[in-house]
């Protein structure tokens, strides 16, 4: 029975991409064969880069999803090192980014992966987060796993993102204004979790 070796990306600056992956891993650049460059391995596939001038077009068809216990300060590294962040996907629980050639990946808390067994216990939100929150006013949602706050009251936006930070949250993105007229945020509790702020104008 096959199994997987590697993960080869197509690259147009392999040396560049290698870089950028094996900072963000701590893998260090193995070797170069031809015009492959690998990464060590960590006892999973290995992750080759190879020199290709076809330009990228389009979604990645297949991506690589990081374990993150804390996606607000791992998305910091990944831009940090030359990447960004990927618009468009703000509701799923999780970031995804891109590499600097656009490949995109996403940064999971460990209750979000796809892989996750159906039923497997996960880590609830911390609760001294949740009584600080139910301390300062907003309302938390009744159903455990729904991660998003809405206030119907304008200028709730940023006293949440206050009190998450305060909680001990990591603000993600700020109370901003929205092109549907009111405002949200993002911050990540203690435990990774990705929450949704979402306030009236």
């Amino acid at each position: 029975m096959p199994a997987i070796d590697s993960v080869i990306f197509d690259s147009a600056d392999p040396e560049r991409l290698a870089r950028f992956w094996a900072e963000l891993l701590g893998r260090p650049i193995a070797s170069r064969k031809g015009p492959y460059v690998i990464l060590e391995r960590d006892g999973g596939p290995g992750l080759v880069f190879q020199k290709t001038d076809a330009p990228k077009s389009g979604k990645n068809r297949v991506h690589l999803d990081l374990a993150s216990p804390d996606p607000a300060s791992d998305r910091a590294r990944v831009e940090a090192l030359g990447g960004r962040r990927v618009e468009g996907y703000e509701d799923g629980g999780f970031l995804v980014m891109a590499d600097p050639e656009g490949n995109e990946f996403c940064l999971i808390p460990p209750d979000r992966s796809p892989s996750t067994t159906p039923g497997a216990p996960t880590t609830s939100t911390p609760e001294r987060v949740r009584k600080d929150l139910l301390r300062r006013g907003p309302r938390l949602p009744d159903r455990p796993g729904l991660r998003r706050l809405r206030q119907g009251r304008p200028g709730r936006g940023h006293e949440i993102m206050r009190a998450a930070v305060a909680a001990g949250g990591t603000a993600v993105k700020e109370a901003a204004a929205a092109q549907w007229g009111g405002y949200y945020g993002y911050f990540s509790d203690p435990d990774g979790h990705l929450w949704k702020v979402t306030t009236a104008t």
